[in-house]
């Protein structure tokens, strides 16, 4: 149905905004990136600046049709909208959150790296499942 391009859509422009922001330098959370990955002296060419958007841009949607899927998977047997948030949330920890310690536990990546790594899935995931709650 046409709604569900439409949170596809929303979803996938929620997250390239707020990826766009979360790591932009002039934000608090950017500032602490920028610290550990400084930016180049001279722009990068603009293929790479394009292959960076549609990546972006594909995380995005893949992202949102996946918290899609899960959402209508709990909700179509049942669940209510805080049973599928509650269910893609802890996807989320399994997935995005464990994964991400192991950058900091294992490779010794920065902790405040780690915080602004998941923070951004999280808030991106919860986006989502706040446009599905009011959209279905």
């Amino acid at each position: 149905p046409f709604v569900y391009q439409g949170i596809l859509l929303g979803g996938t422009l929620l997250l390239f905004v707020l990826g766009w922001l979360w790591y932009n330098p002039i934000t608090p959370i950017g500032k602490v990136w920028i610290k550990h990955f400084p930016m180049p002296k001279k722009m990068p060419p603009k293929s790479q600046f394009l292959i960076m958007i549609l990546f972006q841009i594909f995380l995005g949607f893949i992202l949102t049709h996946t918290v899609m899927a899960f959402w209508l998977f709990v909700t179509g047997n049942g669940g209510t909208a805080l049973d599928a948030t509650l269910f893609v949330v802890k996807m989320y920890m399994g997935f995005v959150f464990i994964k991400d310690l192991g950058h900091w536990y294992f490779e010794g990546r920065p902790f405040s790296l780690v915080l602004i790594g998941v923070g951004y899935y999280l808030v991106g995931i919860l986006g989502v499942c706040g446009l599905l709650s009011y959209f279905l």
